[in-house]
């Protein structure tokens, strides 16, 4: 019970922070991704 219910707290928690979390995330991601091509476009793709 005590899991069940802790668990559903988090989810519930989970739900208000989703928008921002998922923003931050996604930014990071492109970010990150915008790295990786840079890399490739100036050492070409390993092998």
């Amino acid at each position: 019970m005590i899991g069940t219910s802790t668990n559903y707290v988090y989810k519930t928690i989970q739900k208000m922070e989703d928008k921002s979390i998922i923003s931050f995330k996604e930014r990071r991601l492109k970010i990150i991704n915008r790295e990786l091509l840079r890399k490739l476009a100036t050492e070409g793709a390993p092998d």
